[in-house]
């Protein structure tokens, strides 16, 4: 159906729009389009006017917008051999196959991690020389490489490791690993310090002999990268698999990695969704039967699928998700996927649990008051934590950092940022004042341990920190349209806009003056709802952890009074049959 001219309604006043608080603080900004860019998108290439206008706002180079909405891993996959130290990695491989080395594969215990991993597991195994893996406890052991984990792969007879998603900052365990006569690979997508790791090679895009163009690759990315230069090195004395089998995993490890999905990564996960809907790796598909999930699209794979791999890393054994993603038996399969099933329905319980306890001290401290907010939970798990300060984060829109302490005098933490704080530089100044005894990670998400005792110091550092410029938190419409004009069409004629997520994210829609009906509560926490126009038009609706929040407080004072709903759509599939639903993500009071 035709798409009608975009834009506020012309009931509502932009300026007076925008000078308006909505209910979860946030101001509404209506994205800027170049008209011009519009104009020449359609008049070229005869696309609809929304994707026009959305085009215009995400992408400025005309020529390329075929390449855009169509990506291809022959167009847009880099040369592997541009990253540093990729030469030396293949070789040094090359030696360890033709000497019969032992060789493991070290990973982190998030879905990065447990893809990485098993990317270079099957990959062994498809070519006849079968490898260990090692995925750390997170209670236990701790992020990243150490000297125990090490000593137990040297009690094995391990030659040759290689890590995937750490790495690049574990000089102690390194060098141990070193002076017991194994060989290390890095293979990683973190920040490095200013001296680098004893190992062989440190394939990494922001390697500081050599930064790549592609820093916006999760791990998994650059492990795709490291076998696709491996493949060509074997390729004449081996038979070597088609990597393209690999993709699915590429596109989880993508997707749950949370990194900028354009450039490459856009075409992993384009491309790996095909691989999950035609012939997905045997785990899994497993793990898709279990869930009961309908759809493959990037939603399943960071919503669905990656919180139940990232469920044994959190609450249960950390090798689950790599024995999913590495096995052949169907049913093993589908065991380790009941199992996380369970877990991940565990971890729920606990995150409700925690974040409870977490909003209590948040509230009852004032904290909300501060720029940053720094709490710390006895016997919080280390495992939900993260959860919990992106929870905190949503709900009070600043950053914050949760710490978890077990007992012992030690604390786990960790932090969830807004656009314009980089968290990775606060936790570097605290490492450098001596308050930390580790720490790391991105501009919106970190980790850290720290002694208990050093905690108050830490939370002074965080409030000496000056955050007076932290960004007035803002919610931006691309575009605002009559209920009436929102379809399963409308829908479609934006996909190839997609895969949608970090940097891309999926269209935000503005709908004016319309009411709630018939709201209720779904599961534990979300709920759902049917928002009609005033001329009689209706639209299914969802608000997903919106139970206690202002956003229940303003559905339920808007049965009888219009508002303006701001959310994404997304097509809902149930035994065949497909719906439109309204995600909604913020609600303003309407005239």
């Amino acid at each position: 159906m035709p798409v009608p001219e975009l834009g506020f309604p012309t009931t509502i006043q932009i300026t007076s729009l925008q000078d308006l608080i909505s209910y979860t603080g946030k101001k509404w900004l209506l994205a800027q389009t170049n008209e011009r860019l519009c104009m020449s998108i359609i008049q070229r290439y005869q696309y609809p006017d929304l994707l026009a206008r959305l085009l215009a706002q995400r992408w400025t180079e005309l020529e390329t917008i075929p390449s855009y909405l169509s990506p291809t891993l022959k167009e847009l996959l880099p040369d592997p051999h541009h990253l540093q130290d990729m030469d030396k990695a293949v070789e040094r491989l090359w030696q360890a196959l033709k000497a019969k080395e032992k060789i493991c594969v070290f990973g982190d215990y998030d879905v990065d991690g447990a893809t990485s991993t098993a990317l270079l597991v099957n990959f062994f195994r498809d070519i006849g020389y079968p490898v260990d893996f090692y995925i750390p406890d997170r209670q236990k052991e701790g992020y990243g490489p150490s000297k125990g984990a090490f000593d137990a792969l040297n009690k094995k007879g391990t030659n040759l490791i290689i890590t995937v998603d750490c790495g690049t900052t574990a000089f102690e365990a390194l060098t141990h690993a070193k002076s017991l006569g194994m060989e290390v690979i890095v293979v990683d997508h973190h920040r490095p310090e200013a001296h680098l790791p004893a190992c062989v090679a440190l394939i990494n895009p922001y390697h500081p002999s050599g930064p790549s163009p592609h820093t916006y690759l999760a791990a998994v990315g650059v492990t795709f990268l490291l076998l696709v230069a491996l493949a060509k090195k074997l390729k004449c004395h081996r038979n070597v698999p088609d990597l393209r089998s690999y993709l699915d995993l590429v596109a989880l490890g993508t997707v749950c990695d949370v990194v900028p999905l354009k450039g490459v990564n856009r075409a992993y996960v384009r491309q790996g969704l095909k691989i999950l809907d035609t012939k997905p790796n045997l785990g899994l598909k497993s793990l898709i039967q279990v869930s009961g999930s309908q759809k493959q699209d990037v939603y399943q794979l960071g919503f669905i699928l990656g919180p139940r791999i990232n469920a044994g890393g959190r609450i249960g054994d950390p090798s689950l998700g790599v024995r999913l993603l590495t096995t052949q038996d169907p049913e093993e399969a589908m065991a380790i996927a009941q199992k996380l099933e369970v877990l991940n329905q565990d971890r729920k319980l606990l995150e409700a649990q925690t974040l409870e306890t977490a909003i209590d001290l948040v509230e009852t401290g004032s904290l909300q008051e501060k720029s940053l907010i720094c709490i710390g939970i006895q016997e919080g798990h280390v495992g939900i934590i993260g959860i919990v300060a992106g929870r905190l984060k949503e709900r009070f829109n600043k950053p914050v950092f949760v710490i978890g302490f077990d007992g012992t005098g030690f604390g786990k933490g960790s932090g969830r940022s807004v656009a314009g704080i980089n968290l990775s530089h606060l936790v570097h100044m605290a490492k450098d004042k001596g308050l930390l005894l580790s720490g790391g990670g991105h501009a919106m998400a970190a980790g850290l341990n720290l002694e208990e005792s050093a905690f108050p110091a830490f939370q002074a550092f965080l409030e000496s920190v000056s955050l007076e410029e932290l960004p007035e938190p803002t919610l931006t419409i691309d575009a605002a349209l009559p209920l009436s004009a929102l379809s399963l069409e409308t829908v479609r004629s934006i996909e190839d806009l997609g895969p949608f997520g970090s940097e891309n994210p999926s269209p935000t829609f503005l709908i004016s003056n319309v009411y709630v009906s018939y709201l209720q509560l779904r599961g534990e926490k979300h709920f759902s709802c049917t928002l009609k126009a005033e001329n009689g038009g209706t639209l299914q609706a969802m608000c997903f952890n919106a139970l206690g929040t202002p956003l229940e407080e303003a559905l339920a004072k808007h049965q009888d009074r219009p508002c303006h709903v701001a959310g994404t759509l997304q097509i809902d599939t149930w035994q065949g049959r497909e719906k439109l639903k309204f995600m909604i993500q913020d609600v303003m009071g309407g005239s």
